[in-house]
């Protein structure tokens, strides 16, 4: 079993000013799932990964914050037995993605 990061989109918030415009902002919240094969092998991967984002500004990426993360019970992957899994919830403001007409 190598070690892994899932992302999961929770949710996506389009930021407002106070009267109601749309600065072409947006608030992501991800959770990024860190695998390894043990408990400090998923916690090693969790702590390179908030080192990576944390504060962070790059391109339409406005800022990274971290805002929480927990440890998750053993989780059993088909073909490689068991893994640790820690997850890393993350705030990501970043421009609002221009969709072609």
């Amino acid at each position: 079993l190598r070690p892994y990061i899932v992302l999961r989109l929770v949710s996506e918030v389009r930021e407002a000013t106070g009267d109601g415009l749309r600065p072409g902002l947006v608030r992501s919240r991800v959770q990024a799932d860190c695998y390894g094969e043990d408990y400090y092998l998923g916690l090693a991967i969790a702590r390179q990964l908030i080192t990576a984002v944390e504060g962070r500004r790059v391109g339409r990426f406005q800022r990274i914050a971290v805002d929480g993360a927990r440890d998750l019970s053993g989780t059993d992957i088909p073909g490689t037995g068991a893994a640790h899994r820690r997850s890393v919830d993350l705030l990501i403001f970043h421009a609002e993605q221009r969709r072609a007409p």
